[in-house]
């Protein structure tokens, strides 16, 4: 009677861990452009919320653009822009995402709009390109290209 429940008992184990590692061996495994995408709908949700935390925690210690602007400059803006009144909602209309090796480029087309009650105050549509690393296991954003002139001239004539 024992013998027969430790046989039941290795058998039982022996099929949990044939599953085991046919799940982990057949599951599919997300791509390097689905973790693009997925770093891009945190991005796309962390600004929805409001969140400057969220937001940065997608961009590289390393991040500088083209215009000059670093990360904790970056970061100054970001808290700015989201601590403003109203709500954002943010509308990516198409990705195209280029990986090679560690590095990759995702261009976003969409548009990004800042309510006030029941009307728009401030509606960005175009292009965004995103330039990222991967660092560690995580891809991060280490420079950005196609609003910086937009939000500098609206900069300068709030000034």
């Amino acid at each position: 009677m024992r013998r027969r429940r430790t046989t039941w008992a290795i058998v039982i184990l022996a099929l949990i861990a044939a599953g085991g590692i046919a799940w982990w061996v057949f599951y599919p495994k997300p791509t390097e452009e689905d973790r693009i995408r997925a770093l891009i709908a945190g991005l796309e949700r962390g600004i929805e919320a409001k969140a400057p935390s969220r937001v940065m925690a997608y961009f590289s210690e390393d991040y500088r653009d083209g215009s000059g602007i670093q990360r904790k400059a970056l970061s100054v803006l970001v808290l700015r822009i989201l601590r403003s009144d109203g709500d954002f909602e943010v509308t990516i209309r198409q990705t195209r995402i280029a990986v090679a090796g560690r590095e990759a480029t995702a261009i976003l087309e969409g548009e990004a709009t800042l309510t006030a009650g029941p009307q728009a105050v401030g509606r960005y549509f175009g292009t965004v390109t995103l330039t990222l690393r991967k660092e560690g296991r995580d891809w991060k954003i280490v420079s950005t290209d196609g609003w910086q002139q937009r939000v500098l001239q609206e900069a300068a004539g709030a000034a």
